[in-house]
């Protein structure tokens, strides 16, 4: 089998299902991307690691199938690693030819430079999975995209930090659902969870838990798609999920158990409340992260009825911090959080102000926004954190530290140089990469 095309359109398509492509050396061949070319002259590469599987469209592809044998080859597993890289050198309008040889060799020409790889023979490689025998269900991309954007930050990045072995698939999954009406995504690691919901009446689906690998390539491939309308698949025993977008499909074996009984942990009252600005409370815990190399990134937060002070130290590296800015709470009040945490949800929350519900030093705190119950987005926003324990000489060391330093607070010194945070549209990932460089750097 013989096929050309631009290393632009190749390299897109590899690129987009990169994130199915499996590292493990226990079986080769996932590394592997298979191409297929149809009868209509649609051609597509998928790649696979048995839990997702990611198919992608090649535009402008020319081929000329060659008899090998006594049968027509119509499909061509591609070493995808190495071929990105050979891609990635050359401009994209030059052109790329891919020839399939015997014992499993593949000539590849791009622009004067030749090369030879060595490939799998794909009899052995995966099928993709049957949408004939599924449940066909339409979604609005829109909708899903907006949900999954407001609570995927909350899902476990590592599940094997997670100390229950049995809740490790489950918290590093986000939760989709219908019920009285509205459309809900639930994100919770343990520590935070965020809750983001909207009215849908013309959906009806079981509760599924899809892996966080599966959440953001969707969001991926749903970001790049300008379709309005998702096609959707659920097999019969809700094990599979299928999903396509534009010229893109995915699908992602669902996380097996019951999710957590999110409902039960909701406050549904506060015994304090504090109303902060929400970007100026952002940039002071960004401040006050910056310096601290320990795994917790304690912060310790002490409110006032119109003052918010935040203290934080990393006893290994020598550092400590604190920042002050204007609130309007109902009380006094104290708390001690993980700062990556509040970060998170605070770079997650749209809206001016954000409204921070305490029911104690011991059990979960509520972020909302201010504006109102249901955002221009039209979804309803719920955020909770768990504190971390401190003893009583660490508040009584913490609460002495409040008055120490200088008395000019955040929101006046703003107001004297707007540029400090005016142009600050980083995404909460990029801030915790630039916080890891700076540790890095401080050795």
């Amino acid at each position: 089998m013989q096929f050309t095309c631009s290393c632009t359109n190749l390299h897109h398509a590899l690129a987009r299902i990169a994130p199915a492509i499996s590292q493990k050396f226990v079986l080769p061949i996932l590394s592997s991307a298979r191409f297929d070319l149809e009868s209509t002259g649609r051609a597509t590469l998928t790649a696979t690691d048995l839990d997702l599987t990611l198919i992608a469209e090649v535009e402008g592809v020319t081929t000329d199938l060659t008899l090998l044998g006594e049968s027509v080859a119509g499909h061509v597993l591609l070493p995808a690693t190495p071929l990105m890289a050979l891609l990635a050198l050359w401009p994209g309008e030059t052109m790329v030819t891919l020839m399939h040889e015997a014992l499993a060799k593949l000539c590849l020409t791009i622009g004067t430079s030749s090369y030879r790889l060595a490939t799998h023979e794909d009899e052995e490689f995966p099928m993709n999975p049957d949408t004939t025998v599924m449940r066909h269900m339409p979604m609005r991309r829109q909708m899903v995209l907006d949900l999954l954007r407001a609570v995927a930050f909350a899902a476990a990045k590592d599940p094997s930090r997670m100390v229950l072995d049995l809740l490790r698939p489950v918290l590093s999954s986000v939760c989709l659902s219908v019920a009285e009406g509205y459309f809900t995504a639930v994100a919770c690691d343990g520590s935070r969870l965020a809750v983001a919901s909207m009215v849908c009446e013309d959906l009806l689906i079981p509760e599924v838990l899809l892996p966080r690998s599966a959440v953001m390539a969707l969001m991926t491939l749903m970001d790049r798609s300008e379709a309005e309308t998702l096609t959707c698949w659920l097999d019969e025993r809700a094990t599979m999920f299928g999903m396509r977008c534009g010229d893109a499909t995915l699908f992602t074996r669902l996380t097996e158990g019951p999710y957590v009984a999110w409902h039960q942990i909701m406050p549904s009252s506060f015994a304090q409340t504090a109303v902060v600005d929400r970007l100026m409370w952002r940039h002071a815990v960004r401040r006050a992260l910056v310096l601290m190399n320990n795994k917790t990134r304690q912060l310790f937060l002490v409110v006032t009825s119109d003052m918010m002070t935040i203290i934080g130290e990393d006893v290994m590296a020598g550092t400590t911090s604190r920042q002050t800015l204007p609130v309007t709470a109902s009380g006094v009040f104290r708390l001690s959080v993980n700062g990556a945490y509040l970060l998170s949800i605070l770079s997650a929350l749209p809206g001016e102000t954000v409204t921070w519900g305490w029911t104690g030093e011991t059990t979960s705190s509520m972020f909302w926004p201010t504006d109102g119950d249901i955002d221009a987005d039209g979804i309803r926003r719920q955020c909770l954190v768990m504190p971390r324990r401190v003893e009583g000489t660490e508040w009584a060391r913490y609460e002495a530290r409040v008055d120490e330093g200088s008395d000019v607070r955040l929101d006046e010194e703003l107001e004297q140089n707007p540029a400090i945070w005016q142009d600050d549209t980083r995404s909460q990932t990029e801030e915790l990469e630039e916080m890891e460089d700076v540790h890095e750097t401080m050795g």
